[in-house]
């Protein structure tokens, strides 16, 4: 069975020591917290103890390389290697380039017809997410500094741009900010690139297509007009392309709707205050939002669980149909009573639990589906109520439990005309 490992020379001794380069022992590889899962793949935290230092590490596995991958990487000049293979050059030609990434350390690949695969990357140490780092910082900059800030990220993207190198997934949580040279400027590095592509130039396609990514999952509570535009103008000032600032803006939000019409982005699922849309599974049906003060006063109230969501009694009964029914929850806090609005449903839905069967991944019933769609409408910016808190659960024959949890919206007056 043929098989390629290659290894990065100053983390050699380190691989050898624990066994990083041995394929079946990384693919089996039972510790670490898992990141992301999915069939094929998956994205594993690791910390190793090594020379009295703990390192930080991400394994990500391939179990399977499809063959519309293997084709997709070949007609975009990737090749028919898996995508840790294909990633380890781009991380590669991205340090050449001086482009901020992450480190890679060893990557091996075994197979011919279905081959399998493993990369693993140094952790950037102290760094976040775009996202949360405007969460954090953003409210105490002056627009001044918001504006260098925003120049100063249009450069870096620009780099990337102008090394040959485009970012088709260029969400906000791919860019990670850590501490930099200049203590008033963050490093900014790029993540995930296995879709990535290096060649010569970018062309202006692309580079639109990918600053929609980065648009379309910045909420406007974390980069208002102005902000876009500082970062546009930087960007435009430091490529090659000439382009109209105001022609690409309208292309860039163009692209970006239509990608959050298309796609459901998960870092735009919710407000973006505090923990920049995470949710926080509590158990294997329920997700509640991750603001902590939420997830407590849901705790002290009893409704950190399924089961206790939809068995609650306390509350006043709104509406009460055959399926569903309508419930306002109020809950005490230091700040006043809270008015939440709990929407329960229950019932046999056959054709959804046999669509489930059939594709083997999750249908949404009604209350997820709800769930849903109060997120579509937060990322178009259109008003929405806050969502706390959704789950779904089916049961035996065909027999389905959902709910959707969100804070009643406070109307400032009665008036209806100014």
């Amino acid at each position: 069975m043929s098989s390629i490992c290659l290894i990065n020379p100053r983390y050699e001794s380190l691989v050898r020591r624990h066994g990083l380069d041995q394929f079946d022992r990384v693919m089996h590889w039972q510790g670490g917290r898992r990141m992301v899962s999915h069939p094929s793949r998956d994205v594993t935290q690791i910390d190793i103890e090594d020379a009295g230092e703990t390192v930080r590490f991400y394994v990500k596995r391939e179990w399977q390389t499809y063959a519309k991958d293997r084709v997709t990487g070949w007609l975009h000049d990737r090749g028919w290697g898996t995508k840790a293979r294909h990633e380890w050059r781009l991380l590669g030609a991205m340090a050449a380039a001086g482009v901020g990434c992450a480190e890679p350390v060893v990557m091996v690949e075994r197979g011919w017809i279905r081959r399998q695969g493993y990369l693993i990357v140094r952790a950037i140490p102290g760094a976040v997410e775009l996202n949360h780092y405007l969460a954090e910082h953003r409210p105490v900059m002056s627009v001044r500094d918001r504006r260098q800030f925003a120049a100063y990220l249009g450069r870096e993207v620009a780099r990337l741009h102008e090394a040959g190198i485009d970012h088709p997934d260029l969400y906000s949580k791919h860019i990670l900010l850590g501490e930099g040279p200049q203590s008033s400027l963050p490093l900014v590095s790029f993540i995930d690139m296995q879709r990535s592509s290096a060649e010569r130039s970018v062309s202006a396609s692309r580079r639109a297509r990918d600053l929609a990514a980065l648009d379309a999952t910045l909420s406007r509570e974390l980069a208002s007009a102005t902000d876009r535009a500082a970062f546009l103008g930087s960007y435009l000032s430091h490529t090659s392309v000439r382009l109209d600032q105001a022609q690409a803006t309208k292309a860039i939000r163009r692209r970006a709707f239509e990608l959050l019409r298309r796609r459901n982005i998960r870092e735009m699922q919710g407000d973006v205050k505090h923990a920049a849309g995470q949710f926080v599974q509590l158990n294997a049906e329920a997700t509640l939002y991750a603001e902590s003060n939420w997830i407590e006063l849901l705790r002290r109230a009893g409704l950190d669980g399924f089961d206790q969501i939809m068995a609650t009694n306390r509350g006043q009964l709104l509406r009460r149909q055959a399926n569903c029914e309508i419930v306002r929850i109020e809950l005490p806090t230091t700040d006043g009573p809270v008015r939440l609005c709990l929407e329960r449903y229950r019932g046999r839905y056959p054709l959804a639990r046999l669509r489930q069967r059939i594709l083997g991944r999750r249908v949404q019933l009604p209350g997820w589906s709800e769930a849903a769609q109060i997120g579509r409408m937060r990322r178009l910016g259109l008003p929405a109520p806050d969502l706390l808190a959704f789950g779904q659960r089916f049961g035996r024959w065909a027999w389905g439990e959902s709910f959707v949890l969100t804070r009643e919206v406070q109307f400032r007056s009665s008036k209806l005309l100014p």
